[in-house]
């Protein structure tokens, strides 16, 4: 009787706790792997890895795949890298809390000059939700149809994608749900707490931590002491915060 779902043999193993490489193999029983190294017994499915290296998967520490998931949810770009987890929602953007007015989805963006003729620049930094979503409905036959990041979660595992994606909430995406239009300014104690109760929220429903973009609208507009109120919320949560500061360039 098999004891392994898989082996993988004579590979090149490397671990990625500081140890050497060594040769070796690796044993899987359903989505764990059970024994790396020296392995004595059979497999259902035998891999010979022979002048291969087998590796844990990559981090992407830094990415916006969030953006795409729904439309390429099996992630080829990455798999095929070998990149198996990433850190969605950077620069303060993220695919919720969602209200009156949106940031044009990326894939959207390509068609947008034809949407609203434009040269240089896109006419507008946000459109409303319900243009972007007729737009959504024309092009692709489906809407932004969540508000909360909870929403969206749901909607991914719907459709099941390939990766590992460990969210954060990006401060602009809640700063422009509160503020709409009206952001070129300093936020009000209200709306303060109209933005901490989003954070929080976001947080309890499964990001890992907050997203700043202080190079872009809205969040350049943000005072500091608005982005330290904000930072606070993640401290209950043990959460993280990653910013794309003020002007680097």
């Amino acid at each position: 009787m098999d004891e392994f779902d898989v082996l993988i043999k004579n590979a090149i193993i490397i671990e990625g706790i500081g140890k050497e490489p060594y040769k070796g193999s690796i044993t899987a029983v359903g989505d764990r792997i059970t024994v790396i190294g020296e392995v004595k017994g059979d497999a259902k499915r035998v891999v010979d890895a022979e002048g291969l290296i087998a590796l844990p998967g990559f981090v992407d520490a830094h990415s916006h795949a969030d953006q795409t998931l729904l439309w390429y949810p099996k992630c080829e770009n990455y798999v095929m890298q070998g990149v198996t987890t990433f850190i969605g929602g950077q620069c303060g953007q993220s695919m919720a809390p969602l209200s009156e007015y949106v940031r044009v989805p990326v894939m959207l963006m390509d068609h947008l000059v034809d949407l609203d003729l434009y040269k240089y620049y896109p006419n507008e930094q946000f459109y409303s939700a319900d243009q972007v979503n007729k737009w959504m409905e024309e092009i692709y036959g489906w809407t932004l149809d969540w508000e909360t990041m909870g929403g969206f979660f749901d909607r991914v595992e719907e459709i099941g994608i390939s990766m590992n994606y460990a969210p954060l909430v990006g401060h602009s995406t809640v700063r422009t749900s509160v503020m709409g239009l009206d952001y070129k300014r300093h936020a009000t104690e209200k709306e303060l707490d109209e933005m901490r109760q989003l954070i929080t929220e976001a947080i309890e429903e499964g990001c890992i931590g907050m997203s700043a973009g202080l190079d872009y609208d809205p969040d350049v507009f943000a005072s500091q002491e608005e982005m330290v109120d904000g930072v606070k919320v993640l401290k209950k949560y043990n959460g993280i915060y990653c910013p794309h500061w003020r002007k680097t360039g």
